[in-house]
């Protein structure tokens, strides 16, 4: 299997790291996991499951005030699996290296940005600016980002 980068990710994988991260800051004071053991944390792994299950059947039958309220602890309790998977993972030095954005990519998305900002908000702009802007500023960029995501350029 092909190595894996960031922008191989699905949008929900993503999304779903996101959340993990939002989780974890949550939960900062409380000193991280580094010095833990495996095998209590994949008890904790368990803990966390039934919490999860819990908040799913809650969801499922609408047990608290608002629909939005069990979304957020089904996410909540979600998140709260996969930190403690991961954190076992981790503690057992079983975590691959992290995925980084190689130097092509952050310099195309960093020029995609400074081309969509190189044309101010707020002014008024002729037919004829904007074109150049677009042709000049923005096409290069775009087609450089589809190169790096294995798109055609477009002309």
């Amino acid at each position: 299997m092909k190595a894996l980068s960031l922008i191989d990710c699905r949008p929900e994988v993503l999304s779903f790291a996101i959340l993990m991260e939002r989780e974890l800051r949550a939960n900062d004071h409380k000193g991280g996991w580094k010095g833990d053991d495996p095998d209590v944390l994949a008890v904790r792994v368990e803990e966390e499951a039934g919490e999860l299950r819990r908040a799913a059947i809650d969801w499922m039958g609408h047990v608290a005030h608002s629909e939005k309220t069990l979304r957020a602890a089904v996410a909540e309790e979600s998140a709260d699996v996969a930190n403690m998977a991961m954190m076992v993972a981790d503690t057992a030095g079983a975590l691959p290296p992290a995925p980084t954005l190689g130097p092509d990519h952050a310099g195309a998305l960093s020029r995609l940005i400074d081309a969509w900002e190189s044309l101010p908000g707020g002014k008024s702009y002729s037919m004829k600016v904007v074109e150049a802007w677009l042709i000049d500023k923005m096409a290069p960029a775009i087609n450089e980002a589809r190169s790096i995501l294995g798109r055609r350029a477009s002309s």
